[in-house]
């Protein structure tokens, strides 16, 4: 998922949308944020944050990779190529 600075947040819609998909299909849900943490630079580890479960469940899992940053744009990481 590549959003916006509303998608990183526990409550955005993406996590929503894949909670939502996990209740409706019993599965466990995972996100991977994106871990940079100066978001007007290129700078950080570009790569994704540790793994968080944000339900479990008894079916498969369902892997979220969000790109999205707090505060900025998801273009942000790609500054370095703009």
């Amino acid at each position: 998922v590549n959003g916006d600075s509303t998608a990183y947040a526990d409550v955005g819609p993406f996590q929503q949308f894949a909670m939502m998909l996990g209740e409706l299909h019993d599965m466990k849900v995972v996100v991977y944020r994106w871990a940079e943490w100066q978001t007007d630079a290129p700078t950080g580890p570009k790569a994704y944050a540790e793994p968080v479960t944000l339900r479990a469940g008894n079916g498969p899992t369902l892997t979220v990779y969000l790109a999205a940053l707090p505060g900025g744009t998801a273009a942000y990481m790609l500054a370095e190529q703009r």
